[in-house]
């Protein structure tokens, strides 16, 4: 009698998870409701999304169920709209970016939202007070640095690099990345030679906030384990304090530099020097933070369309040839420099083509709604003016948009002008057999922000005269760059130029080196409080 209860009872649950099963199967597959693919119930589409190359699933469910510019999906019971026009996409998250302009959490990073008061990450913070101060200084200072052509950074980089290419063409995916870190560096601390470490603190954070990247990121539920049985959050826990404790470093090196009056102008000085007496900023950490993350934005968002340009000159050398001959017209064989970006709208538009045919966020960044909310223009008058890659998707939409847009397309003009100045771009060949070696077209890694996987290719200088040029203009910006240091750092020492002195202290707290040990456990003591899994 017993087993026969018990075999009653099991019947019955079974029958009644049956229906509940299939009731809930039915409200998400509503026929009434926003297309999509079939959702599983618990499960939505988890099983059939790819970690690698996501974005051609994302394209095969458009093209099944995205006529009306938009379709919906869920992921582990987390409800996504996949937007797939872009006068959609202008409608939702520009019109209407008050209802859509939040982020949803990066599971795989601590606080990305920063609602509970980490203020570390802007591009991926919620709409909230921190957000909306660091946005604005960083609006400020790229705003500045543009107008005031970055000071020359640009250029001097370029002619690094040229030389690089120069002395060894195969290693030119790592000099064109340190390239850009190099830059960055220089705008954000003065200090070139922090480049490598910078790119590293880049690429760490870029994985781990990618769906690529740690697999927390996709099946969220294993973030929740316990510390001693989560080797994700041991990771994060020390790839997040390597990197917070560096850029504090960083602001705390400038600041100690400005003491001894040996700091030259540069992001960080301006803000101990000045933004720092009239910020609501809250003090040194989110200081360090906003800054620090602008340096590594600034890489990532420049290597990865600045890479594919080199993929799409030697497939296209009649684009090339046609880029190499507007340069030498309007540059008359000089170095191009900004000041000649308004006269070259065809390396403007071929840069807007490659970004457009191999955009480097190929799935945008996910916008989170806060409310209930249910042909490619290339040429464009006037030519001074456009083409330009500003408004393109993979710098976003509406008050999420990118802040760097004039920073990487002023950088992908002079590094790209300076390369079809020197070079002739061009398959490598194979020494054993004469074949040319292919490049891919589709091989990539799958991060949020893309950049092809290694390639083998071939910088051919135009002519010995333009190599040696290239190499002058080198030795000539590196010798003046480190007299000017030189004169700069005697000029401190023999009381020429004064040391800095703060007329009042950094808003909030002042954080000193002992300080931060305290916040830092302050910031863990309050993580623990809000978060269950921890």
């Amino acid at each position: 009698m017993q087993l026969l209860t018990i075999a009653v009872l099991g019947v019955v649950l079974l029958v009644i998870a049956v229906l509940h099963f299939v009731k809930a199967f039915r409200d998400m597959n509503d026929p009434n409701g926003i297309p999509g693919p079939t959702q599983i119930p618990y499960l939505g589409r988890i099983h059939d999304l790819p970690i690698q190359f996501m974005w051609l699933k994302f394209k095969e469910w458009a093209d099944k169920h995205g006529s009306l510019g938009f379709y919906r999906t869920e992921m582990l019971g987390a409800k996504f709209i996949i937007i797939t026009d872009e006068k959609v996409a202008e409608d939702l998250l520009i019109k209407r970016a008050k209802h859509n302009s939040d982020r949803p959490v990066i599971r795989s990073l601590f606080d990305s939202k920063s609602a509970h008061g980490s203020m570390e990450y802007l591009p991926l913070m919620g709409r909230n007070q921190y957000w909306a101060r660091q946005r604005k200084l960083t609006h400020s200072y790229i705003t500045d640095a543009t107008n005031a052509q970055y000071h020359g950074v640009m250029n001097f980089e370029a002619k690094r690099w040229l030389a690089r290419l120069i002395e060894n063409p195969d290693n030119f995916q790592a000099s064109l990345e340190d390239m850009a870190s190099k830059v960055m560096c220089q705008l954000t601390w003065d200090d070139p030679t922090l480049s490598e470490y910078c790119s590293k603190s880049a690429w760490g954070l870029l994985t781990q906030m990618s769906p690529a990247g740690p697999i927390t990121n996709v099946l969220t539920p294993l973030w929740h384990l316990p510390m001693p049985l989560n080797p994700w959050k041991r990771a994060e826990r020390k790839r997040h304090d390597e990197q917070q404790a560096w850029w504090m470093d960083r602001l705390l090196s400038v600041r100690e530099k400005m003491g001894r009056g040996e700091m030259r102008p540069c992001w960080t000085r301006q803000f101990l020097e000045k933004t720092s007496l009239k910020t609501s900023i809250s003090g040194d950490y989110e200081a360090s933070s906003v800054i620090g993350m602008l340096a590594l934005v600034g890489i990532f968002t420049v290597a990865g369309p600045l890479s594919y340009w080199l993929v799409t000159m030697v497939h296209h050398p009649e684009w090339q040839a046609a880029v190499q001959r507007e340069i030498d017209e309007v540059c008359e064989g000089r170095l191009p420099t900004l000041a000649d970006t308004p006269n070259l709208p065809i390396l403007r538009a071929c840069i807007k083509e490659t970004m457009r045919w191999k955009p480097s966020v190929p799935t945008g960044v996910a916008h989170e709604t806060e409310a209930d909310d249910p042909g490619w223009p290339t040429y464009q008058e006037p030519l001074t003016q456009f083409p330009s890659i500003k408004g393109m998707s993979s710098f976003g939409w509406g008050q999420r948009q990118c802040l760097g847009m004039s920073l990487t397309q002023d950088e992908l003009i002079i590094a790209c002008g300076s390369l079809a100045w020197c070079f002739t771009l061009k398959l490598k060949k194979n020494p054993m057999t004469g074949q040319d070696i292919p490049v891919s077209l589709t091989k990539s890694n799958s991060l949020l922000i893309i950049k092809p996987d290694p390639f083998e290719m071939a910088f051919e200088p135009r002519s010995e005269k333009r190599k040696q040029e290239a190499l002058r203009l080198w030795q000539e910006a590196d010798a003046a760059d480190k007299q000017a240091r030189a004169d700069f750092t005697n000029a401190a020492r023999t009381g020429s130029i004064p040391p800095f002195e703060a007329k009042r202290p950094s808003p909030g707290v002042p954080i000193t080196v002992l300080d931060l040990k305290k916040q830092e456990m302050m910031i863990q003591v309050n993580r623990v409080n809000s978060y269950s899994d921890l």
